[in-house]
């Protein structure tokens, strides 16, 4: 994977974001990441180095003639601080990146995780006989009949007979709203708005107008009564059945639940895999999982980081690794 990064400040005190070519972009796209930093602590600074990052990796894939791979990149949900940002961080030294160019040395964040920190990859092989749009979804363990889950990743293309395609992720979280109107499945949602998330640290938002009469979620907190579990409260002063939260990974939106005045939701981050295939999947899609078909979980074994799921003949699919 190929790395670089621009460094803008020399006081410690900055925040590095990563640009990267998500799981979901047509084969032949390159695994390129672009790092980018900004002077500050604050949120803005992580913002605006989030910005350059998606900037500058979408510059250099147009110059390298991979225009159609722009749609694709998407910046980490949580940056990077540096040590000025966080003197009291200096155990959390770690690489996040290593390439051709260059061997990048970050300070980790105080609520993201080593897991966060670790990529996992799935490649679905399609093996049947037919073109199929191959995705990924999760589900919850205890997931009521209002949390809906979404289409995580799909293939921007149907997948054709002996081809394939690779997702990969990290596992961090970030809350997200959505203008849905009534939420059901079969409606497509966008997420507005992520806020970087942590079910041990930075576990509760609320959401609401603010008081420009802006919707938006709050910036996290620890909510300590309920840690291990991500949160969201309404306000008082939202309509019912116009606008939709949720939690999403990896900077995508994963569930949902429709959000209304005084409403709390809580959403317990143990998720499952699914793959699926259709023969029309978009991401954001609202899913009815039970009514599905052509699906299968998958299961990252403790230390497996790396899985194959193949759709054989019979249009089941069975595990390639």
């Amino acid at each position: 994977m190929e790395t670089t990064q621009s460094t803008t400040s020399t006081n410690g005190r900055w925040m590095s974001a990563t640009a990267f070519v998500g799981g979901s972009a047509p084969k032949g796209c390159p695994s390129w990441e672009e790092h980018r930093e900004r002077d500050g602590c604050s949120e803005e600074a992580c913002n605006a180095a989030k910005d350059d990052a998606v900037r500058a990796l979408k510059q250099k894939l147009k110059d390298h003639g991979h225009d159609a791979c722009s749609p694709y990149v998407h910046a980490r949900s949580t940056c990077q601080k540096g040590p000025g940002c966080e003197s009291s961080n200096q155990e959390g030294l770690v690489t996040t990146g290593e390439g051709s160019l260059v061997t990048t040395i970050a300070y980790r964040p105080p609520h993201l995780d080593v897991a966060a920190a670790q990529p996992y990859f799935l490649t679905l092989q399609n093996n049947s006989g037919r073109d199929w749009v191959l995705y990924v979804y999760q589900t919850l363990p205890k997931q009521t009949s209002t949390m809906l889950s979404l289409a995580w990743f799909a293939s921007p293309y149907p997948i054709a007979p002996q081809d394939s395609i690779e997702f990969q992720w990290f596992i961090d979280y970030n809350f997200v709203w959505g203008d849905t109107g009534i939420l059901k499945p079969g409606i497509k949602y966008k997420a507005s708005g992520p806020r970087d998330a942590n079910p041990t640290t930075l576990n509760s938002t609320t959401f609401g107008y603010n008081s420009a009469g802006s919707p938006t979620l709050s910036t996290p907190q620890l909510d300590p009564e309920n840690k291990g579990t991500l949160v969201i409260n309404d306000l008082g002063n939202l309509p019912d059945l116009k606008f939709s939260v949720g939690i999403g990974m990896s900077g995508v939106g994963t569930f949902v639940e429709q959000a209304g005045p005084n409403l709390q939701h809580f959403f317990t981050p143990t998720p499952v895999y699914w793959v699926g295939a259709a023969t029309e999947r978009r991401v954001g899609d609202v899913l009815d999982i039970k009514t599905v078909t052509r699906t299968a979980p998958v299961m990252y074994e403790v230390g497996v980081f790396e899985k194959t799921m193949i759709l054989n003949s019979s249009n089941q699919w069975v595990s390639g690794s």
